[in-house]
């Protein structure tokens, strides 16, 4: 009985590390294929409301970490409505690379004009910088990693079974 309990949490495990891996490649993977198709996106002056170079701090077992992060919003108007957004570019995230974050923050503080590409079915959806960034890639690495991670330990686990196998498979007479 404790076997089958000890198999099914195994399972159970992998099966929540499976779907969490599917999910964050899948995210990830679309936040490049999003980037790439605001290449071809319409364009239209935009207005810095604000912009913010964040500090975050993480704490784990191990102390505190500082990410840092650009946090913009602009606002631009298309066909008569306005629409106000914070996406710099997609996948952009908070990361430990200062200098990367301060270099874009004091980018957008060289003017409170900007220009936006904005998706001319859904104008709403908009970005500031369209294409591949390093984000991305970041992000498609990790989730990779993580889904390595989760065939490696099933190989272990597989691995470390085959003997037994043969065990149960002898026929004493």
């Amino acid at each position: 009985m404790e076997k089958i309990i000890s198999k099914l949490v195994i399972i159970c495990m992998l099966f929540i590390f499976s779907c969490i891996g599917i999910w964050l490649v899948y995210d990830k993977i679309h936040d490049f294929y999003m980037g790439q198709q605001a290449l071809n996106w319409k364009e239209t002056p935009g207005l810095i409301v604000k912009c913010t170079l964040t500090e975050i701090k993480h704490k784990d077992d191990e102390g505190e970490k500082l990410t840092w992060k650009v946090e913009l919003q602009y606002k631009y108007v298309v066909d008569g409505f306005t629409y106000k957004r914070e996406r710099l570019a997609f996948g952009y995230s908070d990361t430990s690379f200062y200098d990367v974050h301060k270099q874009i923050y004091k980018k957008l503080q060289t003017s409170d004009k900007i220009l936006v590409k904005y998706d001319p079915n859904y104008p709403e959806n908009s970005v500031v910088v369209a294409g591949f960034n390093m984000s991305q890639l970041e992000g498609i690495l990790i989730s990779l990693l993580f889904i390595l991670f989760l065939i490696i330990a099933v190989v272990i686990e597989i691995i470390s079974k085959r003997d037994s196998l043969l065990v149960e498979k002898i026929k004493m007479v």
